[in-house]
C-alpha cells in the first residue's frame, strides 16, 4: 500500500502542487465571505484601512478577474514553449526537470485560485444590494501582489531553465545525492557470494514495465516468516517483461499467497522515475550530449561539458567495488539486492556519446580526460576496467584519424591513462608508505 501511495503521488504530484494552491484560495474565499457576511460580526476586529465599499470591491475584483485570466493563459503558453524547447534542444526526459519544479505548477495554481476567488467573491456581492463595507476587495489586491511576486520568480525560473549549463548543474546535483545514497546503502563486508549463488528458485515478475520501487521493509518481514534468502536480480530502472525472473529464493515457498505478497513489493511503471534511480540522471546528461553531437545541432562544446559532468559522477562510483545491497534479519533470512556494476554503468552512459562523437578529436580528448579523472580515485579493479576501455577506444580512434594533429590531441591523455597520471602515482605512493 505504501508503494502504491508513493507511486500515486509521483504520477500526480504536478496536479497536486497546482490543486494545493487552488484549495488555499477556496479556504481564503470561505474565510473572507464569512467575515463580510452581515451576521458574522467579525468586521469589528478588522482595521478600517482594510475595508472598502461594495462598489469599489466590485471594480477591483472585476479588474483582477481579467488580469489573472490573462496571466494564467500567458503562463500556460510559456510552459508549453519551454516544453517544446526542451524536447527539441535537450532531451524529452529533461522536460521533467522543468515540470518537477514546484514553482512551475504553483504559479498556475495561484493564478487559477485567484481567478476563482475573485469570480466567486463578485458573485456573492452581486447578490447583496446594501452598501456595507467589505474586506474582499482589499484581500484581492493583496492576493494579486502575492501572485505578481510569484510570477517574477516563475519568469526567472524559466530564464534559468532554458540555459543548458543550469540544467546540467541541476541534474548533476540531484544525481550526486542519489549516488551518495546508493554507495551508503551498499554493504561490502557481509556479502556471501556462495550464498547468493545457491539461490535457485525463480521469482517471476507479475507485470511488464520499469522496476522503480522495491518495498524492502515489507520484504524483510515476509522473508523472515519464511526464513529464506532473497536475491533480487534486477536493478532499479531496469525494464522487466512479465514472467521474467526478477529475483531468486533459496528454497521453495509453497504458500502461493506469500509468493504473491513478495511479488507485490516490486512496483513497475511505464516510464522511468528519476527520483530513486541515479542512473536516470546520468542517462539524461548522456542524451543531451548525444543530441548536441547530432548533425542537426552540431554543438560539440555542449557534449564536452556533458562528458565532464558524467565522468565526475562516475568517479564516485569508481571508488567502490561492491554492487550488492545486503539486508540481514534476526534469523537466517537475507536480502541481496544487485546494483549495476561499474563497468555496466560506464559502458551504458559513455559509449552512446562515443558512437556519435568518435569522429571528433576534441570529443575523444574529453572522453579520455574524463576516464583519467575517474581512474585517479578508482579501485584497482575499476582501474583495470578503465584501461581496457581506453585501449579499445584508442584502437578504433587510431584507425579513424589519419592526421597526426588529430591523434596528438588525445594521444598524450591516453598515454597518461595507461601509464598512470601524476596524481594517481602520488596517491599510490602515499598508500605504499602508509602500509609500510
Amino acid at each position: 500500500m505504501d508503494n502504491e501511495l508513493k507511486l500515486f503521488f509521483y504520477k500526480n504530484r504536478r496536479g497536486i502542487y497546482c490543486l494545493e494552491y487552488i484549495l488555499y484560495s477556496v479556504i481564503l474565499l470561505a474565510i473572507v465571505t464569512y467575515i463580510d457576511s452581515s451576521y458574522s460580526g467579525a468586521q469589528s476586529n478588522i482595521p478600517r484601512i482594510m475595508l472598502s465599499s461594495v462598489s469599489l470591491a466590485k471594480t477591483v475584483l472585476s479588474s483582477l478577474v481579467a488580469a489573472l485570466l490573462t496571466i494564467t493563459t500567458f503562463t500556460f503558453s510559456t510552459i508549453l514553449t519551454v516544453f517544446s524547447l526542451y524536447h527539441n534542444s535537450f532531451t524529452p526526459r529533461s522536460v521533467e526537470n522543468f515540470l518537477d519544479k514546484k514553482i512551475t505548477m504553483k504559479v498556475l495554481g495561484i493564478f487559477i485560485g485567484g481567478f476563482v476567488y475573485c469570480l466567486v467573491s463578485l458573485n456573492f456581492m452581486e447578490a447583496s444590494h446594501d452598501q456595507r463595507l467589505v474586506i474582499a476587495g482589499t484581500i484581492g489586491v493583496i492576493y494579486a501582489i502575492w501572485a505578481a511576486i510569484y510570477f517574477v520568480i516563475f519568469v526567472q525560473t524559466v530564464l534559468n531553465g532554458i540555459n543548458y549549463t543550469n540544467l546540467l548543474e541541476e541534474i548533476s546535483e540531484n544525481t550526486e545525492k542519489l549516488i551518495e545514497k546508493e554507495i551508503e546503502a551498499r554493504n561490502f563486508e557481509y556479502v556471501n557470494e556462495d550464498e547468493i549463488t545457491k539461490n535457485q528458485v525463480e521469482l517471476l515478475a507479475n507485470e511488464t514495465g520499469y522496476l522503480e520501487i522495491i518495498g524492502f521493509d515489507k520484504l524483510k518481514s515476509l522473508i523472515e516468516e519464511e526464513d529464506v534468502v532473497l536475491t533480487i536480480a534486477s536493478s532499479i530502472g531496469d525494464f522487466v517483461m512479465k514472467g521474467s525472473t526478477i529475483a531468486y529464493l533459496s528454497r521453495d515457498v509453497f504458500d502461493y499467497e506469500t509468493i504473491e505478497k513478495i511479488q507485490k513489493q516490486f512496483t513497475f511503471t511505464q516510464k522511468r522515475i528519476a527520483e530513486e534511480d541515479y542512473k536516470e540522471g546520468i542517462r539524461k546528461i548522456s542524451e543531451i550530449a548525444v543530441r548536441a553531437l547530432s548533425p542537426g545541432i552540431n554543438d560539440p562544446n555542449t557534449a564536452i561539458h556533458c562528458i565532464r559532468k558524467i565522468c565526475i559522477l562516475l568517479s564516485e562510483l569508481a571508488k567502490v567495488d561492491g554492487h550488492y545491497h545486503y539486508i540481514e534479519t534476526d534469523g537466517m533470512a537475507r536480502i541481496y539486492y544487485t546494483s549495476k556494476t561499474f563497468k555496466e554503468t560506464l559502458v551504458e552512459h559513455l559509449y552512446p556519446i562515443l558512437n556519435y562523437g568518435e569522429s571528433d578529436a576534441a570529443v575523444l580528448r574529453a572522453i579520455f580526460q574524463g576516464l583519467l579523472l575517474i581512474k585517479v580515485g578508482a579501485t584497482p579493479t575499476n582501474k583495470k576496467i578503465i584501461n581496457e576501455m581506453s585501449e579499445d577506444i584508442y584502437k578504433n580512434a587510431a584507425q579513424n584519424f589519419h592526421r597526426e594533429m588529430d591523434l596528438e590531441l588525445f594521444m598524450d591523455v591516453y598515454q597518461e591513462i595507461i601509464t598512470g597520471s601524476k596524481e594517481e602515482n602520488e596517491i599510490e605512493y602515499e598508500m605504499i608508505i602508509k602500509n609500510d
